[in-house]
């Protein structure tokens, strides 16, 4: 199994690369990241690892963040000095979380948490990684009819104070739902990707991009037009892109 610990502090880091080495061996450090910054560009050069032990406070932002910028479906053992922030591990993907100093009984604990779900480390890991089922189409009302949409006819999910669905035709509708959280959860992220807290754009629906003198990413969509992607987030939209 390889895991990749993310922790600002390089003693605590290095105690629990010892502590792995003790009493799980078979687990592969594959590296250490210290910030939220790092996380993303190892995200972004390397597959995905099959365990994460994550810090939650780094010295540039909560480690949550991570979560709106890339859909990570390892498991994730938090850990933290805090105990605030036990629910917002749980909704992650977390299965544990742990108080620091990190105990050594404590990781093993973990480590059996994580076995008995599936009764090992490998078919926990296939249990996560199997695809889910995403949506094929979306239902929309129309006047005081009930309109199928199919995902492949969608160019933008957008929030304007209501939430919109932009259709490639032009059309445009008003969801139920509640967030674009909601919405994201339930689409294929092969085929849309969260451009920024406003827009989800479909893959089939960008007919150009390029990149700013400051870095943005800025996507000619039609029929909306166009939509910008952050200068932090740009790596991340070229590597979905370049699948």
């Amino acid at each position: 199994m390889n895991a990749l610990i993310v922790e600002d502090e390089i003693l605590i880091a290095e105690q629990m690369q010892r502590m792995l080495y003790d009493v799980a061996p078979h687990v592969r450090v594959l590296g250490v990241v210290s910030s939220l910054k790092a996380l993303q560009r190892w995200l972004v050069q390397h597959p995905e690892p099959d365990l994460i032990f994550m810090d939650i406070q780094l010295s540039d932002g909560l480690s949550f963040a991570i979560f709106e910028q890339f859909r990570l479906r390892c498991p994730v053992i938090f850990t933290t000095a805090y105990d605030e922030y036990a629910i917002r591990a749980f909704r992650a993907n977390g299965i544990d979380y742990l108080l620091k100093p990190v105990e050594e009984e404590d990781l093993i604990r973990s480590l059996e948490k994580l076995r008995r779900f599936s009764g090992s480390y490998e078919g926990l890991v296939r249990q996560i990684r199997q695809e889910p089922a995403f949506r094929e189409k979306f239902i929309v009302h129309h006047r005081q009819s009930a309109v199928p949409v199919s995902v492949q006819d969608i160019a933008v999910f957008e929030l304007d104070q209501l939430i919109y669905l932009h259709k490639r035709d032009g059309q445009r509708y008003v969801m139920d739902h509640r967030s674009l959280e909601e919405i994201e959860a339930e689409l294929n992220p092969v085929q849309f990707f969260r451009a920024n807290r406003r827009q989800i754009v479909s893959l089939d629906a960008i007919e150009r991009f390029r990149t700013d003198p400051s870095g943005r990413v800025l996507l000619t969509v039609a029929p909306v037009g166009t939509i910008e992607i952050s200068k932090e987030k740009a790596p991340v939209f070229r590597k979905w892109i370049n699948r």
